[in-house]
């Protein structure tokens, strides 16, 4: 006799029994099940998304025997992951707070990814219980890296959305990768029904492709950067090595709790295991490796925000910066650097260019500026409720200032990392620090004639070329300040020549380096070098037979 493995209750999802009797008794037939899927509309995905989770939902609530549940299920995963890209399109690239179309779709998803899974759960479960031979055995591993894959996608769902992880959800998936042998975790291949197309991959390497994608800190990723990311785990994540504690002390590094909802963290001190615990340590060293060989790094000169989605996620195209945050996070030693508040008071805030370019004039010229407040949370997020006049995403450019601080006093960063809580509706945030003062200016190209001057002491400025709206901020490096502009327009480039206006007066600079910044800005170094002096604006009339 087959020997079962001792199947636990879950947390996260739960057992529903059906209640409804089979009507008709072909319906769940592979044959029946073939015939509604080639029905199906496909050019209208829409549809093809309802009736797919209308099809869940009656299964789960319809009594059916094993096979004809088991193998409904699985005819359905080819669709399963064509309606996950359809869905994954309308969720990717949208700024928080999401706007109710958006939050909808995402709600609908994990709903689907949630009955989904029930009905996988159900199989697992009663199959478990109920007497029988090798059948039902041999299905498990199936059942068991089915199961481990859609929590998985509900939690990558998550991280696309910005959304904390679920409750209760790791817990699950930790107690499913435990139900079987390692031998069989490791060595059974499961085929994948990806849209990019079909794969075998064991439960062991599913859990391990889970594991990677939460250490890599996807709530500092683009959403794109999170979807190029899992698809090339599949690779890459076979290479970790779990290994099993023993009880004593855990090294540093990465470990995971099979026995907490929680999931791997870094440990940054030794900890004591009692005798009970059962903890892993992973080992990343392999995954980076191969990562670094495998992986097709691009330079742009447009970023890394932008790289992201010049290319398929299908496609082996890593920006240089996307590696680097992949391979630091994955030693543990992240970049962020986030700033630190020194205090619990509300900070005022500003976000976009535009938005922080007016508040500072409104300020200068002594009126309201257009601010909103956010709390400190934990010392190093700022926590708000946004609007649809206030949409942030990794990368968006933030100004802040305490709220009884000097009102010319506002720091300036980039959001490195953002996610709304479960039991909240506000987003919270971390800035990566640009500089402590910040001031507002406008920039205009010099003329292409006028270039040449500009190692003169005056250069001659065209007031028909329109002014470009900048910020502008100092920083002392070895005793030297150094000058730098942050603006949205890419038409400036080195060696350009530009003239900068700043609280009425205006002065000329050559501009010495270029960098991205963030989600879609541009910082600029440059080098004071002339006083302005205004050229007669040429008047612009119309033609004179019109």
């Amino acid at each position: 006799m087959a020997i079962r493995p001792r199947v636990r209750n879950l947390y996260y999802l739960k057992l529903i029994e059906p209640k409804n009797k089979q009507i008709n008794a072909l319906s769940f037939k592979r044959k029946a099940i073939d015939q509604w899927i080639d029905d199906l509309p496909t050019i209208n995905k829409g549809m093809v998304t309802r009736q797919f989770h209308d099809k869940i939902k009656q299964i789960n609530n319809t009594i059916i025997d094993f096979q004809e549940q088991f193998d409904t299920l699985e005819a359905l995963q080819p669709m399963y992951y064509t309606i996950e890209e359809f869905l994954h399109s309308k969720i990717c690239g949208q700024y928080l707070p999401l706007s109710e179309q958006v939050q909808k779709i995402v709600v609908l998803h994990v709903d689907i990814l949630h009955e989904y899974a029930n009905a996988y759960w159900y199989l697992l479960k009663t199959g478990a219980q109920q007497p029988g031979g090798r059948s039902f055995v041999k299905k498990m591993p199936v059942l068991v890296h089915r199961l481990i894959r859609l929590l998985g996608n509900i939690l990558k769902t998550h991280y696309l959305a910005n959304l904390a992880e679920p409750t209760w959800i790791w817990m699950d998936i930790h107690s499913l990768f435990n139900i079987l042998p390692d031998k069989t975790c490791e060595k059974s291949k499961i085929r994948e029904y990806a849209i990019s197309g079909e794969a075998n991959t064991t439960i062991a390497d599913t859990y391990k492709q889970i594991i990677a994608l939460s250490t890599a800190d996807p709530f500092g990723m683009y959403n794109r950067e999170i979807l190029r990311t899992n698809h090339f785990l599949t690779r890459w994540a076979p290479a970790i090595k779990l290994e099993k504690i023993a009880p004593g002390l855990i090294p540093l590094g990465y470990f995971v709790s099979m026995d907490d909802d929680k999931a791997p963290s870094w440990a940054t001190i030794s900890v004591d295991l009692d005798e009970e615990s059962d903890i892993y340590q992973i080992y990343m060293d392999d995954m980076i490796k191969l990562m670094l060989k495998e992986s097709d790094v691009v330079q742009t000169n447009l970023g890394r925000y932008y790289a992201a989605t010049a290319y398929p996620f299908t496609h082996n195209c890593f920006d240089h910066e996307l590696i680097k945050h992949l391979q630091r996070q994955w030693e543990g030693k992240p970049l962020r650097q986030p700033v630190t508040f020194d205090s619990s008071l509300h900070r005022e805030v500003a976000i976009g260019l535009n938005a922080i370019s007016q508040a500072l004039i409104d300020i200068n010229n002594n009126k309201t500026p257009a601010l909103f407040q956010a709390e400190v949370a934990a010392g190093k997020n700022l926590k708000c409720s946004l609007d649809s006049g206030n949409q942030v995403a990794i990368g968006s450019l933030v100004s802040y200032r305490k709220a009884d601080s000097d009102k010319h006093h506002f720091g300036l960063g980039i959001i490195s990392r953002m996610f709304t809580p479960n039991t909240e509706s506000d987003t919270q945030f971390e800035l990566k620090n640009i500089t402590n003062s910040v001031q507002a200016v406008t920039i205009e190209l010099v003329v292409e004639d006028n270039k040449k001057t500009k190692d003169k002491k005056t250069i001659e400025k065209d007031p028909n070329y329109s002014h470009t709206t900048a910020l502008s901020f100092q920083k002392r490096n070895n005793g030297k300040i150094r000058h730098f502009l942050v603006i949205e327009s890419r038409s400036f480039k080195v060696d350009d020549t530009i003239v900068i206006h700043d609280s009425g007066q205006s002065y000329g600079a050559v501009l010495i380096k270029q960098n991205n910044l963030g989600l879609a800005y541009v910082i600029l170094e440059y080098q004071s070098i002339t006083v302005v002096k205004q050229l007669e604006a040429i008047p612009v009339t119309g033609y004179d037979f019109l």
